[in-house]
């Protein structure tokens, strides 16, 4: 792909890549050209793809068909040297230390090809510390996106998002508007990756009994400014007629729903995502069903919208709307604002990983423990719901409060602006603090 990286994970880009490369740079060796092969366009922008799909816990996100570990060594070994990047030359040798052994979190390598990682490392010395990655990055074609509270290896929130770009591999879920929040190099809500085809297995809405497809998700609205960061998944034409959720699929979540009573995609579905600082995530989500795109149509009976969290630990409530989530060192906090005049629904439900082998045998060994958070309520066109994920060492959830006007929410704990939105044009923005 143009940005740099595959549409189907990190397992298929090592995978692939991999195979790339050692046939080019084996045309090379014999022919004494490589017919461009080594200097594409497309492979060259391989550092901007590790910029944004690498986690804080030391493996790639885990969108699409793929599973928690760190791969690709030969692609960062070859690409490290020959662009003399530095962060590709860090992780590089950051493998090889995993492999050795020097692996204290034990997470699962993959370095695909060793031998060949050796061949094309070089003698270009990485840089003894972590040289740092953007805390804003976005794939435009892949429709890839995260939001780092600072650029150090092990950042305090790191929220990973995913859009639609499925068109080009059987090997997508039907995710679009999902994300991965990782808090002190821990992930505490996540994807299960491989063979999780089912819309209830991702932190995503469904509208009534339809959910997401794998099109139709656009990244828009990227920006940071000293310590506020946004980008917006816009997943309208993601919910299209066809994405009524099969009953089999919803009985992971133990629901039964009411069929949505619009024959056409809704008029707007998008996800606001705010980090602020290294205290929360604010997420709003703008939803009408109805045909209009005006904001006007007010409530549209019938029509229930449920928010999934795919969570590492079982969510516990603390009061109405609030829940906690803890992990082996780290927890958050859940804070949901409902629309005005509405209470959410809350229930939650056991998961198992089954296929997916990683966070299976992460799962026996005790480090990983999946459950579904639901949270359902009336919609509303003209009141957006909005959910604040704290980083419990920074902020509670219940000192979290909200104000509404027509055209403005603020979020807020006690007298400091977490976030704040405004409604232009008929569609809501975050505004920059």
């Amino acid at each position: 792909m143009p940005d740099g990286g595959p549409v189907e994970g990190s397992l298929y880009w090592n995978y692939g890549l991999s195979y790339y490369l050692l046939f080019a740079h084996a045309l090379a060796a014999t022919t004494g050209d490589d017919q461009g092969l080594l200097n594409h366009p497309h492979l060259l922008e391989t550092p901007h793809y590790v910029e944004t799909a690498w986690g804080a816990d030391g493996t790639f996100f885990t969108f699409n068909d793929t599973q928690p570990f760190f791969t690709g060594g030969a692609i960062l070994a070859d690409l490290g040297n020959r662009l003399d990047n530095s962060l590709l030359l860090w992780l590089a040798d950051y493998g090889i230390a995993l492999r050795a052994g020097q692996n204290p979190n034990q997470i699962h390598v993959n370095l695909g090809s060793p031998f060949e990682m050796f061949l094309w490392r070089g003698e270009t010395p990485a840089p003894l510390e972590f040289p740092g990655i953007p805390t804003l990055s976005t794939l435009d074609n892949l429709e890839l996106g995260v939001l780092r509270s600072d650029a150090s290896v092990s950042p305090q929130l790191v929220l990973g998002l995913k859009g639609g770009a499925g068109n080009l591999t059987h090997h997508a879920q039907p995710d679009v508007g999902s994300f991965i929040l990782q808090v002190d190099g821990e992930t505490l809500l996540l994807d299960p990756g491989y063979y999780q085809p089912a819309s209830t297995s991702h932190s995503v809405l469904l509208l009534g009994d339809r959910g997401p497809g794998v099109l139709g998700g656009t990244l828009v609205e990227a920006e940071e400014k000293e310590g506020w960061r946004t980008v917006t998944i816009d997943a309208t034409r993601a919910y299209a007629p066809d994405r009524t959720l099969p009953a089999q699929e919803l009985s992971h979540l133990d629901l039964q729903v009411t069929p949505v009573d619009y024959v056409s995609c809704p008029a707007r579905v998008r996800r606001v995502f705010v980090m602020s600082g290294d205290a929360a995530i604010v997420i709003l989500d703008d939803v009408a069903v109805g045909e209009s795109p005006s904001p006007d149509s007010g409530t549209e009976p019938g029509t229930t919208v449920h928010t999934l969290l795919q969570s590492n630990g079982q969510p516990m409530a603390v009061s109405d709307n609030s829940w906690t989530i803890q992990g082996s060192k780290s927890a958050i906090g859940v804070r949901f604002f409902p629309p005005e005049e509405s209470r959410a629904e809350a229930s939650q439900v056991d998961r198992k990983f089954g296929e997916s082998w990683l966070f299976e045998k992460l799962a026996q060994a005790g480090s990983m423990d999946w459950h579904t958070l639901r949270l359902s309520y009336p919609h509303q066109a003209t009141a957006p719901s909005v959910m604040v994920l704290t980083n419990l060492s920074q902020l509670q959830p219940d000192q979290v409060s909200l104000s509404r006007s027509p055209q403005e929410i603020h979020l807020l704990s006690g007298s400091r602006t977490l976030a704040k939105f405004k409604l232009s044009d008929g569609y809501w923005y975050a505004q920059n603090l």
